[in-house]
């Protein structure tokens, strides 16, 4: 069939437009209009196909993905499944039956020409070289990733012996690796430290920061936009649950295992968010930095949006572990504070992308509107603080880290002009700035630029695969953290990035997931007795899902995209679709509102053991105006040493009493101390009207 027209505009020949053609103007005339767009779906049909057969000559993405269960240690393989690991709107992607690879390619040269082990290092001490700070740090970094390597052999250990857990319930038993190592150091908080051993004790905050220049020092010398050879492994989010990075490296293999055999090294990129929310956020960043120094050319970190000094006190003040407070729960605030600046001196030079055999671009959050180039990203200085990500090209920075796609959805399915173009996030934060980006901006963003494939990470999905293909195969999302914040039952995944062993130019990506706990948190109803207080000391009131109603007459009447809520907690999207608590005492405004889903309000109950208890809030304001300033101080814009000031006198000004009001099972992101008393915030009048709300229904 021969065709002409250009862009989105299709016209077969004897076809003209809806204004000119005498059919249309005709009563009786509706075959003629059946027959032309029949004709236009075949067409599109037909240049679909013509695209992704172009697409697929570059990058396929495999039929098939592996899936591990913590409880068992055989492989299973699966074929996609839509509505789980394959998006809805993906009608015309076409997935590659061809096994995959690990071709050989040119190894890349690590510092000095190799790795060198920790006995060559001690080797040449007694030779009384004299070592610069980077070497002394490059010794401390091999320290380092041996020591990891021992957790994930004694997490393959626990797996051999049937044995699993969430990463915050955690209590590794270091006998099992002899060589007389101590157990894990208890810290404010509750969080069961792995730092003295990753670190091999000592002056621990004098090893961090000697870690933190070296990763600076490395980064320094490398663009802001990676080029990364394949084959390849990408890990998304991790929010600190260092458990579930050592399942993915028992299962599928840690960076350097190659050096023992012939076997083609793997470069490892992990795509950001490693800090905030988790039990082990200054363990799992400890361990990558270490990586990031002894195989610079093999590991790969971008930055994700959590990477920002901002967003970690935000965490704090909405009652999770931001990473601020872990730094000071480990050290105190004083050291504390000192760590968390040097840790975020190395964030501000963290690339924003990574590109993968110029075919796969790897970015954290999305493409915003899509209308900047690769050219213009790699012209970004660095070093970027946080005050400079939402100003740096005109916002494009921010959205790489912060911007979402739009998905299909039964909204959007009604409004098809919804799954296109750019809109307005529903991110209550800087709405104005983000975007969310159709399927239409990632194909031509991806063909602008000579890609086949976007991979980006920052969203979860509640149950989800670890991984999902979207927007017709041009984009896939990756998430690592299983069972994400303890509650949500998720699986955790990776890609792995190789070649077609049909066709050898072709790169093939395979999903590769560790199977999630089983836990049923997400469709619990909670007990009428059930009554969460909002970190303000609001009674909150669970609210049932909106249903989104369609009148033609009355189009105003549809919720829309931007009106998606959010878990304050745990981040969980579409709270609208099924029961979730709102506080209406902290209003609907973006900047004040308070939502929950049901698994957090779970924690944040009276009624729980002693045993079970944990402040899940570490910072309570003494007074609802010294509440209104903490939560002012986390989305404002400032520099970022009035924020750390800020946060230093409001957790100075904290309530110990209404912080005990505030209450989490043993599973919550902190525990309590053992003195810890529940003293709700006096009923009011109205709150009996409202209990009689407090219990939905079972649709």
């Amino acid at each position: 069939m021969h065709y002409t027209g250009g862009g989105d505009g299709l016209t077969s020949p004897g076809t003209a437009s809806a204004s000119s053609h005498p059919a249309r103007s005709r009563a009786g005339s509706t075959g003629s209009i059946v027959r032309s767009q029949r004709t236009l779906r075949t067409i599109f049909l037909d240049r679909m196909h013509l695209k992704h057969q172009d697409k697929s000559t570059y990058v396929a993405i495999s039929r098939y993905y592996d899936i591990y269960s913590s409880s068992a240690s055989t492989m299973r393989t699966h074929q996609h499944r839509r509505g789980s690991g394959v998006a809805e709107d993906c009608r015309h992607v076409k997935f590659s039956e061809a096994q995959l690879s690990l071709c050989a390619s040119p190894e890349p040269l690590l510092m000095d020409g190799h790795s060198p082990e920790v006995e060559d290092l001690e080797t040449a001490g007694k030779q009384e070289r004299t070592y610069s700070v980077l070497d002394r740090a490059f010794m401390l970094a091999s320290r380092i990733v041996e020591r990891g390597k021992q957790l994930v052999d004694l997490v393959g250990t626990e797996v051999r012996d049937g044995f699993d857990c969430l990463d915050g319930k955690w209590k590794p038993d270091f006998s099992l690796l002899g060589g007389g190592f101590s157990d894990p150091v208890d810290v404010s908080g509750g969080t069961r430290s792995l730092l003295p051993f990753l670190l091999d004790g000592g002056e621990l905050p004098q090893k961090l920061k000697e870690l933190c220049a070296a990763t600076m020092e490395v980064l320094m010398a490398q663009p802001v936009v990676s080029e990364v050879e394949a084959p390849a492994k990408v890990f998304g989010d991790i929010h600190g649950q260092l458990r579930d990075l050592l399942l993915l490296f028992h299962f599928y293999g840690r960076p350097g295992q190659e050096e023992a055999t012939d076997d083609v090294p793997v470069s490892y990129v992990f795509n950001g968010d490693w800090v905030d929310r988790g039990h082990h956020q200054l363990e799992v960043v400890t361990f990558l930095f270490a990586l990031k120094v002894v195989y610079p050319d093999l590991v790969w970190l971008n930055r994700g949006n959590h990477e920002d000094v901002h967003q970690n006190t935000k965490t704090t003040a909405q009652g999770g572990i931001g990473f601020n407070r872990a730094c000071e729960e480990h050290f105190g605030r004083e050291v504390g504070n000192e760590i968390f600046i040097s840790f975020h001196g190395v964030f501000h030079w963290l690339p924003l992308a990574a590109r993968i055999e110029s075919h796969i671009l790897v970015l954290h959050g999305g493409l915003g509107e899509g209308k900047w180039t690769l050219d213009q990203l790699r012209s970004v200085q660095r070093p970027l603080t946080s005050d400079d990500l939402m100003s740096t090209l005109d916002g494009t920075v921010y959205n790489i880290l912060w911007s979402d796609p739009l998905s299909h959805n039964d909204s959007n399915s009604k409004m098809p002009h919804m799954s296109f173009g750019v809109h307005r996030s529903h991110r209550s934060k800087h709405a104005s700035i983000m975007k969310v980006f159709g399927r239409d901006i990632t194909e031509r963003f991806c063909k602008t630029e000579g890609l086949a494939l976007i991979v980006r990470s920052h969203q979860f999905k509640s149950p989800g695969k670890g991984y999902e293909v979207m927007h017709d195969g041009w984009l896939m999302r990756v998430f690592s953290a299983r069972n994400y914040n303890g509650r949500v039952p998720n699986d955790g995944g990776m890609l792995l990035i190789g070649r077609s062993e049909e066709s050898p130019s072709t790169l093939l990506v395979r999903p590769q997931v560790i199977e999630r706990l089983h836990r049923q948190v997400s469709s619990m109803i909670l007990p009428p007795e059930f009554e969460p207080y909002c970190p303000r000391g609001h009674l909150m009131n669970i609210e049932r899902p909106r249903m989104d109603t369609c009148m033609p007459r009355f189009p105003w009447g549809i919720w829309h995209e931007d009106e998606r809520l959010e878990c304050a907690r745990c981040g969980q999207e579409d709270l609208q679709k099924e029961c979730y608590f709102h506080c209406r005492g902290c209003g609907t405004k973006p900047e004040t509102c308070y939502d929950l889903c049901l698994a957090c309000a779970s924690v944040l109950v009276p009624g729980r053991g002693d045993d079970e208890l944990a402040a899940a809030i570490p910072v309570v304001p003494s007074s609802p105006a010294a509440a209104d300033d903490l939560l002012d101080a986390s989305d404002s814009e400032y520099s970022e040493d009035s924020c750390l000031a800020e946060a230093a006198q409001q957790a100075a000004k904290s309530s110990p009493q209404l912080s005990g009001a505030l209450m989490a099972s043993e599973e919550a992101p902190g525990a309590a101390t053992a003195d810890a008393t529940f003293a709700p915030p006096p009923r009011r009048a109205d709150d009996a009207a409202a209990s009689a709300y407090r219990q939905p229904s079972a649709g």
